[in-house]
């Protein structure tokens, strides 16, 4: 198993606290973390200050799957800024 597998393991965690440390462990290795996880943490934790940290990794991100016809990058698209 991977480190980011074992991140992604610790992200499921019920503790909110484990889950947002988990996370911005994820965030910090985002250029490994798969697509789905960075997008499940912007729309579960984005308001627990990790917003601007998931957007920054989004952005960094080279990846096919952030093509604007993506239901992935609709997803992201529908989520409630502001």
């Amino acid at each position: 198993m991977s480190r980011i597998d074992k991140w992604m393991k610790v992200n499921s965690s019920d503790s909110p606290e484990i889950r947002r440390r988990a996370a911005i462990t994820i965030l910090d290795r985002s250029d490994t973390a798969p697509l789905d996880v960075l997008i499940e943490i912007l729309q579960s934790l984005g308001h627990q200050r990790l917003g601007s940290m998931a957007e920054k990794a989004l952005l960094n991100r080279n990846d096919a799957d952030l093509v604007h016809n993506s239901p992935k990058c609709e997803t992201i698209f529908r989520l409630p800024f502001g």
